[in-house]
């Protein structure tokens, strides 16, 4: 019974290691994600209300931060 038992706790114990390294390696993936797309979000309004005038300029800095 030991010898059925113990290949599926290994194989479970190996499952929750990639799933919980999967788990952060998305968690990690979303917040800079989130984090970069404030950014630009703040900096893009920044620089367009600073640059009201051109819009061009602040829609192709908005593209190259993005």
């Amino acid at each position: 019974i030991m010898w059925t038992y113990g290949p599926d706790l290994g194989t479970l114990m190996i499952v929750m290691v990639i799933f919980w390294a999967f788990n952060s390696m998305i968690y990690i993936f979303v917040v800079s994600i989130t984090a970069g797309l404030l950014n630009s979000a703040t900096r893009g309004s920044l620089t367009y209300l600073h640059q009201l005038p051109a819009t061009g300029c602040s829609i192709d800095y908005n593209t190259q931060v993005i």
